[in-house]
């Protein structure tokens, strides 16, 4: 028994809560199937002893899925950074860049609509959000870094070049108990970098300032 997650890229078969890509449809017998159920926007439905559920669904680099109702977290980096990487593009540490990024977050949010937060952290090298979404993420990345990018490198002398890297992780939540675990993880990146000794001591973040963006109740 599992569950078959159809994706506007291909069909996935989630078991544990793990959806895994099986084919895109064009390498598929059953394409037009797929293909007539997607143009139907189907929720969900049976397929022999299996459930079968749409979800928004693409692949650049790394896979992005978006359940309906489910919160994201959402990460993006410097250009020319990478997670392992000691050393690097660190423009997130100069602190009219991470204002600019607050502000972008606040505008997103606020004015925009495009979300609510949970949890956010601005490190030297890149931004973890956890959110509510109310736009496909795509979106929501593209804006916030498009906005943000050009003004930070107006800031910094860098117009005219990349700030961000261009694709972002996101990984859905999938209940209450995975919800916390990722607060919690947001909030102590400062503390596991040595970068502050409190998570409410590091001022940008949701725990050192939980007033700048207004947070979803925990």
């Amino acid at each position: 028994m599992g569950i078959f997650v159809l994706g506007v890229r291909g069909l996935a078969l989630a078991r544990g809560g793990s959806p895994v890509l099986l084919a895109p449809p064009r390498y598929c017998g059953w394409a037009r199937a797929v293909r007539v159920i997607l143009a139907t926007k189907v929720g969900e439905f049976s397929w022999g002893d299996c459930t079968c559920v749409f979800v928004a669904f693409y692949v650049r680099n790394l896979p992005h899925w978006q359940p309906d109702d489910a919160a994201v977290f959402v990460t993006f980096r410097l250009f020319g950074s990478t997670p392992k990487m000691t050393g690097g593009p660190a423009w997130l540490k100069d602190d009219r860049v991470a204002a600019i990024v607050v502000e972008t977050l606040r505008f997103a949010q606020c004015s925009l609509g495009l979300y609510e937060t949970y949890a956010w952290v601005i490190m030297s090298n890149h931004v973890h959000l956890l959110i509510q979404p109310a736009a496909a993420v795509a979106v929501i990345t593209r804006r916030i870094k498009s906005f943000s990018g050009q003004r930070a490198n107006e800031a910094i002398g860098r117009t005219g070049r990349p700030f961000w890297q261009l694709e972002s992780y996101d990984s859905w939540i999938r209940d209450r108990v995975q919800l916390n675990k990722t607060i919690g993880y947001i909030e102590a990146n400062p503390v596991r970098a040595g970068v502050s000794a409190r998570c409410d001591g590091y001022r940008w973040s949701s725990a050192g300032s939980p007033d700048v963006i207004p947070l979803l109740r925990r």
